[in-house]
């Protein structure tokens, strides 16, 4: 390493800038994750509380189970459902009749009060209890769908079940196949044991109806999903280090623009280059010395940010990370942040004057604004995401996909993403090479 090479390296990771921007980031990253993980797990219910409905055309009955994390009925226990108190009988359910065309409401989560206790409560027709992780195996009670009127009469179901992560279903991917498991018949709540899969969290079942009535009856499918308390807290973790790097990744290209500023495009620009380039370097020399003095304080804080935040929100959030998270967050804020880097440097060596006007433009199409996602939507072509270092870095750490379904494509992200950090600075030094001027 030439001693060029070295005093450029020693710039960049010292500069005052670019250690604030680095610091200020993670911190702001790490306090968002930690009010987004508080709020989380606040929200995670052991408590459940299935529903069965039986509609008909003069009115729907809504028969409810409260269940405790062990799979036990509770008895004389109060919900708040439909804006008021219900309590359950001997047998912890409660029934509910509501006149036809008569609007009601379940929401949940909900209150639950035991013994003048309040508890938080899921309200759904499917529920999870009696998880045992170390048997890989959980209780699973369905509540049924009854339909019976002038049109259909639906009265019993198969019963199929699956499980998928929290990112394939945020990116709306949904299992292909189910598990069969039993039926349900009548206005009850069937009960079912299950393996689970401690990877996959989120339990998805599907409902399709039996037709044993003498008319043709159409087929009615329902699809329900819920998620394992004792396994959502990862799910919980990830989500929270993919929202600090998210700031993080937006925001640290900026350091990467600041960079090639004081390297060369101001250089260029006020003439000074030419004081430099008149010293024994040649100008290829020069623009390499100078890419590499930049790149490696991006991998440096890359490679800091990467072992930082998930440890940190592991820690806050009292749960574990992994290598692979670490490893992940690491590749992708390289592409991130290098992509962008080895651009401005193109821009760089394409201009001397308003370096900071087009790059500013840059970033806000690249990065702020992320116009390729919006043309994305409006083209309704998902593999437009995989076109931008930004884009590619939300696809893989499971950023916002605005709706799409589409598995993602890691062959497809490598090859983008080498070439978003290889193409523009060989070009860059190549155009360089050949001015005339430096």
């Amino acid at each position: 390493m030439s001693y060029a090479m070295e005093y450029d390296i020693r710039r960049s990771i010292t500069k005052p800038l670019v250690i604030i921007l680095l610091v200020g980031l993670i911190l702001a990253g790490i306090g968002v994750a930690y009010l987004e993980g508080q709020v989380s797990l606040s929200q995670i219910t052991k408590y459940s509380v299935v529903l069965s409905y039986n509609v008909t055309s003069n009115q729907t009955e809504i028969l409810g189970l409260a269940l405790n994390p062990q799979g036990n009925p509770i008895k004389d226990a109060k919900i708040f459902i439909n804006n008021g108190w219900v309590e359950t009988n001997s047998s912890g359910y409660f029934l509910l009749a509501i006149p036809s065309g008569k609007s009601y409401s379940i929401m949940s989560p909900t209150t639950l009060q035991i013994s003048g206790i309040n508890y938080t409560a899921s309200v759904s027709s499917i529920g999870v209890v009696n998880v045992n992780l170390k048997n890989k195996s959980a209780v699973l009670y369905v509540g049924s769908y009854l339909i019976k009127n002038n049109f259909n009469n639906i009265t019993s179901y198969k019963v199929y079940y699956s499980q998928e992560s929290l990112e394939n279903l945020m990116r709306g991917i949904l299992p292909k196949n189910y598990t069969y498991i039993g039926n349900i018949y009548g206005f009850s709540t069937a009960k079912f044991s299950i393996p689970i899969n401690l990877s996959e969290p989120d339990i998805i079942v599907l409902l399709q109806s039996i037709n044993i009535s003498s008319n043709k009856v159409p087929e009615f499918n329902f699809t329900y999903s819920t998620v394992l308390p004792q396994l959502e807290v990862s799910n919980i973790r990830d989500t929270a280090v993919s929202t600090a790097s998210y700031i993080f990744a937006e925001f640290f290209p900026l350091v990467g623009l600041f960079l090639t500023n004081e390297f060369i495009a101001s250089l260029r620009s006020n003439g000074a280059i030419e004081f430099i380039a008149s010293r024994p370097i040649t100008k290829k020399q020069l623009i390499i010395s100078r890419y590499i003095g930049g790149l490696f304080a991006l991998i440096m804080g890359s490679l800091i940010t990467s072992i930082l935040m998930p440890i940190t929100v592991s820690y806050i959030l009292n749960t574990s990370t992994s290598l692979a998270t670490i490893g992940k967050m690491f590749g992708m804020l390289l592409v991130d942040t290098i992509g962008f880097y080895s651009l401005l440097y193109l821009v760089a060596v394409l201009v001397r004057k308003n370096f900071i006007a087009i790059s500013i433009v840059l970033y806000l199409i690249l990065y702020l604004f992320n116009i390729m996602n919006i043309v994305a939507i409006i083209a309704d072509m998902p593999k437009l995401m995989y076109g931008t270092p930004y884009g590619l870095y939300e696809i893989v750490m499971g950023g916002f996909n605005f709706g799409f379904s589409f598995a993602i494509n890691y062959i497809l992200v490598t090859i983008i993403g080498i070439i978003w950090i290889a193409l523009p600075i060989i070009l860059a030094i190549i155009i360089y090479d050949k001015n005339d001027s430096p």
